[in-house]
């Protein structure tokens, strides 16, 4: 009894999820917004942790100034590098022109 109940419920369900019509354009929204809400984040995760390479890099520097065998300046040096690229990665849709524009980013129209 249970096994027929299980087959008539399954066959119910599939019946009123087939009745509606999702075209192309609609599955596309569904899928882009998930992305979009997923980029602003990658996108403000970059801009502070650019930031906080940065302010590690000055305060590295300051140590190296102190001791300069305990920190090398490549360190430093790095840390500048990496800090760079991450505060411009998000304005990488300005540079290339494609991609998530920062407007739709940051709620901007």
């Amino acid at each position: 009894m249970n096994i027929i109940l299980f087959f008539f419920f399954s066959l119910l369900s599939s019946e009123i999820l087939a009745k509606q019509a999702i075209s192309f354009g609609s599955m596309a929204a569904n899928i882009t917004e998930p992305i979009d809400i997923v980029a602003g984040f990658v996108s403000v995760a970059c801009l502070l942790l650019g930031v906080c390479c940065l302010f590690a890099s000055l305060v590295k520097y300051l140590e190296h100034r102190r001791s300069p065998l305990f920190i090398p300046i490549s360190t430093v040096l790095w840390l500048v590098i990496i800090g760079l690229l991450l505060l411009i990665l998000p304005f990488a849709y300005v540079i290339t022109g494609n991609g998530v524009p920062l407007s739709a980013l940051w709620g901007g129209s």
